[in-house]
C-alpha cells in the first residue's frame, strides 16, 4: 500500500481508467454521501465512465438537498436486484473507497470487486484507492490518501477537484496534505480561480459533508482554511439558511418522538461526566423510525454542562448476525466527547475506530445490557474524572 501526499498519482489513475466504481461505508452519513456524490459528478464532468454505490439508507436531509438519485443502491439481501451494479463493479479497473478504511464497513459492494478474473475488460487487477480522514487504515488498498488533519472527506474531495484544475494550469502540484512542514509551499485552497470543475450540485454536496462532520462548524479541526473553503462553496448559490435548517433543525414527528425517547433513556454516570443512551429495535418500531433517524442524537448530552463523554447504543434493525448459530444481536455504538477527552481509544478497544472526539464500533451481544455493562466497565477502568 502506497501512502500519497498529493493527488498526482490519483489523477494518473483516473485518466487511464476505463471504468470506475466508488464505495463508501455502511450506514452512510452526510460526509459519506456528500463526498461520494461530489466525486461522482466531478468524474462525469471529465467524461469518465463511473458509478457510485451505497448500502443502507441515505440521510433524509441529503435526499432533500442533493442529487442522490445519481447514486446506485446495493441491496444487502437481494442479489437479483444488484445484477447491474455487480456487473459495473466487477468490470471496473479502478475502485475508490471514500470516508472509510475498513473492508468490513464497506460491506456488500466490496464483494463484487474482480481481481485477476476474466471479464469484459480482459484479465486485470482493479486498482484500489482509499481517500479518507480517519486514522489507522487497514492495508488492503494499492494507494491511500489519508489526511487526518482535515474536517471531512468532503474537504479532501474539494481539494482534489481544486488540485485537478491547478495541475492542469501549472503542470505541478506540491504536497496537498493539511500538515506541510514548509509553510511557504502550502497551497492556497481558498483561491477560487481553480474551481472551474465545481458547479452548484458539487458545491452543495461538499458543503453538506463539511458541515455535518464539523457539527455545524463547532468541532475541533474547524479552522480558517475550511471556513474559507465553505465560503467559496456558498458562492455557487445555494441557500445557506435553508440548507442549515434542513440538516440540523428539521425533524419529522416520528423522529421527534424518537428523540424524546432517547432523552428519557439516558443514564448519567461517573458524577455526571458520562451519558449513555440507547435505542432498541422495539423503540424504532414503536415510533415508526429507522436506524438513520438516530443519527445525530449521540452528541445531544454534550450540550449539558459537565458532560465529557456521550454514548448512543442502537440495536441494528437488520440483525446482520442472523445466519450465525447463536442468538447474538448487533448493536451500533456512537461515541462522542468534548475537548481533550479521547474516546477513540475506547472505540478501538471494542473493534471500531474514528477520531479523538467522534468514533464508533459494533457489538454482538445477547442483550443491550451486556453492551452497556462492558462500556461502563471500560470507562471505570480507563478514564479519570474530576
Amino acid at each position: 500500500m502506497i501512502f500519497l501526499n498529493n493527488f498526482i498519482q490519483i489523477f494518473e489513475l483516473i485518466n487511464s481508467a476505463k471504468q470506475i466504481s466508488i464505495f463508501t461505508h455502511e450506514k452512510p452519513d452526510g460526509d459519506a454521501i456528500g463526498s461520494s456524490l461530489a466525486f461522482l459528478l466531478f468524474l462525469r464532468k471529465i467524461k469518465k465512465n463511473v458509478n457510485s454505490f451505497y448500502i443502507d439508507e441515505i440521510p433524509h436531509s441529503s435526499n432533500l438537498i442533493l442529487l442522490t438519485k445519481n447514486l446506485s443502491f446495493i441491496d444487502s439481501y437481494n442479489e437479483e436486484y444488484n445484477s447491474t451494479s455487480k456487473e459495473h463493479i466487477a468490470n471496473s479497473d479502478l475502485i475508490f473507497i471514500l470516508d472509510v478504511n475498513n473492508k468490513k464497513r464497506i460491506s456488500k459492494p466490496f464483494n463484487y470487486v474482480t481481481n485477476g478474473v476474466e471479464n469484459s475488460l480482459g484479465k486485470q487487477n482493479a486498482k484500489i484507492v482509499i481517500i479518507d480522514h480517519h486514522q489507522m487504515p487497514e492495508e488492503f488498498a494499492d494507494y491511500i490518501y489519508v489526511d487526518v488533519d482535515t474536517t471531512s472527506t468532503c474537504e479532501i474531495i474539494y481539494k482534489l477537484i481544486w488540485s485537478y484544475s491547478y495541475f492542469e494550469k501549472n503542470n505541478q502540484l506540491e504536497n496537498t496534505l493539511s500538515e506541510v512542514n514548509d509553510k511557504s509551499k502550502k497551497l492556497n485552497f481558498a483561491d477560487n480561480s481553480y474551481l472551474n470543475y465545481v458547479d452548484y450540485d458539487i458545491a452543495i454536496s461538499l458543503y453538506n459533508g463539511i458541515i455535518t462532520d464539523t457539527g455545524n462548524f463547532k468541532y475541533q479541526r474547524t479552522d480558517s482554511e475550511v471556513l474559507n473553503i465553505a465560503s467559496n462553496l456558498l458562492e455557487f448559490g445555494f441557500d445557506l439558511v435553508e440548507t442549515h435548517k434542513i440538516i440540523f433543525e428539521s425533524l419529522s414527528f416520528n423522529k421527534y418522538q424518537l428523540k424524546l425517547l432517547v432523552q428519557n433513556q439516558t443514564e448519567f454516570l461517573f458524577n455526571n461526566n458520562v451519558a449513555i443512551s440507547y435505542v432498541t429495535k422495539k423503540d424504532f418500531e414503536n415510533t415508526n423510525t429507522s436506524m438513520i433517524d438516530g443519527e445525530g442524537f449521540s452528541s445531544m448530552p454534550l450540550e449539558i454542562e459537565g458532560i465529557n463523554i456521550s454514548i448512543l447504543i442502537r440495536e441494528d434493525l437488520n440483525n446482520l448476525n442472523k445466519d450465525a448459530n447463536n442468538n447474538l444481536k448487533i448493536y451500533r455504538v456512537s461515541y462522542r466527547s468534548f475537548g481533550e477527552t479521547n474516546i477513540q481509544k475506547m472505540a478501538l478497544n471494542f473493534g471500531g475506530g474514528g477520531h479523538k472526539n467522534a468514533s464508533g464500533s459494533t457489538f454482538e451481544a445477547e442483550d443491550i445490557t451486556v453492551v452497556i455493562d462492558q462500556i461502563k466497565n471500560y470507562i471505570n477502568t480507563n478514564y479519570k474524572f474530576e
